[in-house]
C-alpha cells in the first residue's frame, strides 16, 4: 500500500502546525489554543496510523473512532516559504496527494497582505502543477475567529476570496481557475466545523490510505465517518 502524502504550506503564524495536530494528533483545541507553538523549522516529516472521526473532548479526554490509515504529513516552516516555492521545490512538491496552504484569513482585509497572499497561492499553484499535478489542493484561510462576528459574513468572506482571486488569475493569465477555498478556526465554536471540514477535504485519501490488512474494517469505518461528517454540518 502506497503511503499517502499530504502537505502544510503557508506563512510563518498561520496556523499550519495547530491544524496539524488538531485534525491527525488528537490533541484538544484548548490545548493547542492555551500554548504558544514553537515555529517549525525546516520541513517537519509526520507519520500517522490513524485518523478519528471526530476532535478530542478535552474533558471526556476522547475523540471519535480510529480508522486506521498510513499517512506522511509535511508541515513546511513558514520562514523558508521562499526556498519551497524556488530552489528546494523538489523536496517538498513531488509525490503529493493532498497540498493545504493556510493563511491568516485576516490577512484579506488588508489591501498589501492580500496582494502577497494572491501571488504565493499563484506561485503554489504553480509548483503543484509542475510538480504533483495529481493532488489535490485546498486553500484554507485560518482565524477565522479574527473576522466579524456572524455566519453570513463569514460566507461572504469565502465568495469574496474566490472573486477576487478569480480576478487576479484573469488579468495574470487571461483563464478562469475555479479555486477551493475554506475558512476554519479551531476557537470555541468554530473547532468541530473546522475539523469536519479538513477531514471531509482528506476523507477520499483517507480511504485509499487504509493498510491493506485494515482495508475492510477502514470501508466500514470510512462508511460511517462520511456519514457523520454529513450530519455534523447538517
Amino acid at each position: 500500500m502506497t503511503v499517502r502524502k499530504i502537505l502544510f504550506l503557508g506563512p510563518p503564524e498561520a496556523g499550519k502546525t495547530s491544524l496539524r495536530k488538531f485534525l491527525f494528533e488528537g490533541v484538544a483545541a484548548e490545548d493547542l489554543l492555551a500554548q504558544s507553538e514553537a515555529p517549525t523549522i525546516g520541513l517537519k516529516y509526520s507519520t500517522y496510523n490513524y485518523v478519528q472521526t471526530m476532535p478530542t473532548d478535552k474533558e471526556k479526554k476522547k475523540g471519535g473512532e480510529k480508522v486506521p490509515v498510513d499517512l506522511s504529513v509535511v508541515d513546511a516552516a513558514g520562514q523558508n516559504l521562499a526556498d519551497w516555492l524556488d530552489e528546494k521545490k523538489e523536496r517538498v512538491f513531488p509525490g503529493c496527494d493532498v497540498i493545504f496552504l493556510i493563511f491568516d484569513v485576516s490577512d484579506w482585509l488588508d489591501d498589501e497582505k492580500r496582494s502577497e497572499i494572491e501571488d504565493l497561492i499563484m506561485n503554489v499553484y504553480n509548483a503543484r502543477v509542475e510538480l504533483a499535478p495529481e493532488s489535490s489542493f485546498f486553500i484554507i484561510g485560518h482565524k477565522a475567529d479574527l473576522l466579524p462576528e456572524g455566519q453570513t459574513y463569514r460566507e461572504q468572506m469565502v465568495k469574496r476570496i474566490k472573486k477576487e482571486l478569480n480576478d487576479y488569475v484573469f488579468d495574470k493569465m487571461m483563464k478562469y481557475l475555479d479555486f477551493a477555498v475554506y475558512i476554519t478556526s479551531i476557537k470555541e465554536e468554530f473547532a468541530q466545523d473546522a475539523f469536519l471540514t479538513l477531514l471531509n477535504l482528506t476523507v477520499d485519501l483517507i480511504g485509499s490510505a487504509a493498510p491493506a490488512e485494515e482495508e475492510e474494517k477502514s470501508d466500514i469505518q470510512l462508511d460511517a465517518l462520511e456519514k457523520r461528517i454529513k450530519k455534523g454540518f447538517e
